[in-house]
């Protein structure tokens, strides 16, 4: 059932995954110039390359994820009880030791007086 075409220089029989020389690719052209897509990234890996991304803040060259970090740290010691939740959520997270700590006299004062704040705080915006 093969046929051979006579005008072509050499005898190239045509069949079954033998395509007509004139229907073929030319040598050196890609089927697919553009090549296999690239794979798109997870949510995740996305997130991570953002949070990687090097930012200046007060002099110093730190993360955004340290950034971050450091914002809810700072919110948490200023009393924002959703930042203390998501903090301690993160640690628990993570299964990191804190490190042992004894309350000394002066801790109990700094709590007191950040409750003392919060309350008024509380009392102005009602």
């Amino acid at each position: 059932m093969s046929t051979t075409f006579s005008d072509e220089e050499d005898d190239y029989e045509v069949g079954y995954g033998k395509p007509p020389k004139h229907t073929q690719f030319p040598k050196g052209k890609s089927g697919n110039p553009l090549g296999r897509p690239k794979k798109q990234k997870k949510n995740s890996e996305l997130l991570n390359e953002l949070l990687d991304v090097k930012i200046q803040v007060n002099g110093k060259t730190i993360t955004k994820r340290e950034a971050l970090f450091l914002s809810i740290v700072n919110d948490a010691i200023k009393g924002k009880a959703s930042a203390r939740n998501t903090l301690l959520s993160l640690v628990n997270e993570e299964d990191v030791e804190l490190e042992e700590f004894s309350e000394t006299f002066d801790d109990k004062i700094a709590f007191f007086e950040v409750q003392r704040q919060m309350a008024k705080r509380g009392k102005e915006e009602e």
